[in-house]
């Protein structure tokens, strides 16, 4: 492995030990580059801040663990392997998502915009059918997202113990029964 993918792991290892005891908004650039014993123009060369360091992790460590399961039929399937993945690593994530929830880049505001993108292509031959204008797509989008990562949320919140298969089968039961409909 090159020297920048070692230098930039242990970023992203220092980061991540560091999330697993308080919140991003308090963990500062230099408390990562001291965390890793490197200096602030290393840590910049690999990342702009350190929201782009959560985006790496979605990106490289759970977008291709969900991805799979991103398919109209199997989207609900995407919610349990999300748990399954933050049981590993129960501190890191249930720190990731109580950080930074009202701004952009936090862990929530990414984990619900992949999550809205796939219900916008997704759904897009459903949205045709109903003539939905983009403006209600994309409503409709953001309602099924927000509530797939406010279960997962709340699932993290009561120390992640319930099944996460349960939420797949409520999620099942309210989109094939159309419950409120």
């Amino acid at each position: 492995m090159p020297s920048s993918e070692i230098t930039k792991n242990s970023i992203i290892t220092a980061t991540k030990n560091l999330i697993k005891n308080r919140p991003i908004e308090k963990i500062s650039t230099r408390d990562i580059t001291n965390a890793c014993g490197l200096n602030r123009n290393t840590f910049y060369y690999h990342f702009k801040d350190k929201y782009e360091i959560l985006e790496w992790i979605f990106t490289h460590e759970v977008k291709p663990v969900l991805d799979p399961y991103m398919k109209l039929g199997d989207w609900p399937e995407s919610a349990v392997t999300l748990c399954e993945l933050m049981r590993l690593e129960p501190e890191f994530y249930g720190n990731a998502l109580k950080s930074g929830q009202n701004r952009q880049g936090s862990f929530i505001g990414i984990l619900e915009t992949y999550f809205k993108e796939f219900f916008i292509q997704g759904g897009a031959a459903h949205y045709d059918r109903l003539g939905l204008s983009a403006e209600n797509r994309e409503m409709v989008a953001r309602f099924y997202s927000h509530a797939v990562i406010g279960i997962v949320c709340d699932w993290v919140s009561f120390g992640m113990k319930k099944d996460p298969r349960k939420m797949a089968e409520i999620i099942h039961l309210v989109q094939e029964q159309k419950l409120f409909l």
